[in-house]
């Protein structure tokens, strides 16, 4: 964020007067002979879940951090490791019209769960995952409380935010302070103001192009005055454990909030041990203020004993890795191997997402009973139809599938599979985690695979992608079909082909280029079928000139051309601002659905206003 030297003010003021950190007896000894400690086992984020770990555009960055707190103190206390909801905090702090995404301390944080809100929520109640990323900073939330579920909830019996004292100490007491508040299974929230532009550059660049080994000192910008270049403004994040092995190896665990990447996949960086604790910055009347600020929130928990806990098992463990998920009495969805807690005892309905590729479970009725925790299991049945949409399939990686008519059920579970597919020379490819990815560095060129020299006319194509990283909200991810990937110009665009894209801001717009010319189909539509920071299904079906598409299941246009018959299938990512985009799955049918040859019907030809030259960012509107 980047506050008004006013609000700077009442945020220093607020760390000024907060109360000091109790510290337990014994505490500071046993911190001191340890050489390591991270609570990262008691929070519920991790490199499955930690690209939605991400703030995007709103400057709530101090709700992120206060709320991790709190699941590790929840976590620590009640043994339930869960998400808890940071978008009930910005839509019910005064009704959404306080404005969380215009910055905040944990002092306001402590008070609103004491004082005007007594229970926190699960992140998968109904409405209660973030919502507010393309919220601009200051601007009101962009849900209304009442339409959050709140049921379950977590009973907040009190929390307090304190100061853990860092500045005017002995050398190696703040460390060691930081220390025992970790030991207590409480993470410290560490407050970083840098004055100016130059400093937060450097930071960027440091959290964009360095890896969770490489180390930041903010203490080397002591001394600078606040604004003095245009720039300046300040950051929370957590500190969820440290790595004290000798003299030179003396480091902060840093959890941040602008989600993961394949440089960073636990979203954490490294602060030196060794800063400057007392460093400042000069602010407008001239008055040194702590640079760096370092809290603890003290949360106390209470779980009604008049209710009970549910946990379901989802199976196989590929339809959990594609999306399976379970909810109670039409609630928020929950992950598969999740304990839902703070169920009221007697009958409740249990249902399942639908993925792609598979049967979906039967609804169940389970019964809950007080005090006790009732477990359930669901499978999800492999569906090979080739009508079906054709998402991610339990089958291995292979270039031809009698089943598929002639196309192709591609899996990214190693290396090998990106021999089926060629890459242009703009980024290196790589499969991890079982999909492929691509990480960009604001280049503006594109990155793409084509795939297997081979040509297809009647299909069924649909890829599972992700984009993720702070700065790649805008930036198109797409498919290509009936396409020419060479020759490619020199920002790697494909010679011919249509081109169907998403952006994570919401908007999808389709393309055609003939002879490296570029031709708006349909120009960028708003669709709430999108999942921002997620994984969404990109699907196009192909007959003669009918061509119809899909995202995520939901048909979003159709349209009638007949300029390309024939062509490669392919994925890009745009390099507009960075990020990394992620591929799961990539399935191809030349037997279509019944129905599916009738495109044109609901939006026949290219829209209006079709302005020339291919996007590599989504435009606001």
């Amino acid at each position: 964020m980047h506050p008004d030297p006013e609000t700077l003010q009442e945020w220093n003021d607020n760390y000024k007067n907060a109360p000091s950190t109790k510290i337990k007896p014994g505490l500071r000894a046993l911190a001191e002979g340890q050489s390591s400690l991270s609570l990262m086992a008691k929070s519920p984020w991790n490199t499955s879940n930690i690209y939605q770990r991400n703030q995007i555009g709103c400057g709530d960055c101090w709700v992120w951090t206060n709320t991790a707190a709190a699941e590790i103190a929840l976590s620590a206390s009640q043994n339930i490791t869960q998400r808890l909801s940071v978008q009930a905090f910005n839509s019910c702090w005064l009704n959404g019209k306080k404005r969380a995404c215009c910055g905040g301390d944990p002092t306001t944080f402590a008070n609103f769960y004491t004082a005007m809100q007594q229970y926190m929520l699960p992140w998968l109640n109904a409405n209660a995952k973030f919502a507010d990323g393309f919220v601009s900073p200051c601007d009101t939330s962009s849900l209304a409380c009442s339409a959050i579920g709140a049921s379950p909830q977590y009973i907040v019996t009190s929390m307090t935010a304190s100061r853990v004292e860092t500045a005017n100490q002995t050398s190696g007491v703040p460390a060691v302070n930081i220390k025992a508040v970790l030991a207590n299974n409480q993470a410290v929230t560490y407050a970083m103001t840098l004055a100016t532009k130059a400093a937060w550059d450097a930071f960027y660049d440091f959290w964009d192009n360095q890896d969770e080994t490489a180390v930041f000192d903010p203490g080397q910008y002591s001394g600078q005055t606040y604004g003095s270049d245009g720039g300046g403004g300040g950051h929370e994040m957590l500190i969820v454990g440290y790595i004290d092995l000798d003299a030179t190896h003396r480091y902060w665990v840093v959890l941040n909030s602008w989600g993961g990447s394949t440089n960073r996949p636990n979203g954490v960086w490294l602060l030196n041990m060794e800063t400057n604790y007392d460093a400042y910055y000069v602010d407008k009347s001239g008055n040194n203020q702590n640079m760096q600020g370092f809290w603890t929130i003290d949360v106390a928990f209470s779980i009604p004993t008049d209710v009970g806990s549910l946990d379901v098992t989802l199976q196989p463990a590929s339809a959990v890795d594609r999306g399976a998920k379970w909810q109670v009495d039409g609630g928020g969805w929950q992950a598969g191997g999740t304990t839902m807690a703070g169920l009221s005892p007697g009958s409740h309905t249990v249902s399942f997402s639908s993925i792609s590729g598979y049967t979906t479970p039967a609804s169940q009725t389970v019964t809950v009973s007080q005090g006790a925790t009732t477990s359930a299991t669901a499978a999800y049945a492999l569906g090979m139809n080739a009508g079906a949409v054709l998402t991610p399939l339990d089958v291995p990686t292979v270039t031809d599938v009698p089943g598929f008519n002639a196309g192709f059920a591609e899996q990214f579970t190693d290396a090998s599979a990106l021999d089926h597919w060629t890459q242009n020379s703009f980024a290196a490819w790589s499969v991890t985690n079982g999909y492929a990815s691509v990480t960009g560095t604001s280049s503006g060129n594109y990155f793409n695979l084509a795939y297997a020299d081979k040509d297809f006319s009647t299909l069924d194509y649909s890829v599972r992608i992700r984009r993720t990283g702070k700065n790649a909200d805008a930036d198109f991810n797409a498919i290509y079909f009936r396409g020419t990937s060479t020759p490619q110009d020199s920002y790697g665009d494909w010679n011919a082909g249509y081109w169907f894209a998403y952006s994570n801001n919401g908007y999808f717009t389709i393309y055609k280029a003939q002879n490296a010319a570029w031709t708006c189909l349909v120009n960028q539509t708003q669709t709430s079928a999108i999942v921002p920071i997620d994984w969404n299904v990109l699907r196009v079906t192909a007959s003669g000139s009918s061509l119809q598409f899909f995202i995520n299941g939901t048909s979003v246009y159709s349209l009638t051309d007949a300029t390309l018959s024939s062509g490669q299938v392919g994925i890009e990512m745009s390099d507009a601002d960075g990020g990394t985009l992620d591929v799961a799955s990539a399935m191809l049918s030349t037997a279509l659905p019944a129905g599916a040859s009738s495109a044109g019907a609901d939006q026949p030809g290219p829209s209006p206003a079709t302005p020339q030259g291919k996007p590599g960012t989504a435009q606001a509107r």
